[in-house]
């Protein structure tokens, strides 16, 4: 049996570049960004839907470690990796 990602779903979860990330800046600020000076790396789902609060989600916090390794961001890795213990994602342990 083949074992399901952790980062399952956000895809549908992420804010798309352009108005979703802008309007996630407004609303919850810098916190849900690994780079919010070009609102790189969104760690907290869209504001839309089922999503409506300003948490971290552990799949963004793994999308953006992945991600930040394919491009040699080793700080902005780093740094997720970090945030997720804090925040208790189950696929750091």
């Amino acid at each position: 049996m083949k074992k399901r990602s952790p980062a399952k779903g956000w895809a549908k979860a992420s804010p798309k570049k352009g108005n979703e990330r802008k309007l996630l800046l407004k609303k919850c600020g810098k916190k849900c960004f690994l780079r919010p000076s070009n609102l790189g790396f969104p760690v907290c789902p869209i504001l839309k839907n089922n999503y409506k609060d300003c948490k971290k989600d552990c799949r963004g916090l793994l999308a953006a470690k992945i991600r930040a390794r394919q491009w040699k961001y080793n700080s902005i890795a780093n740094k997720a990796q970090k945030l997720a213990i804090k925040e208790k994602c189950d696929w750091v342990y």
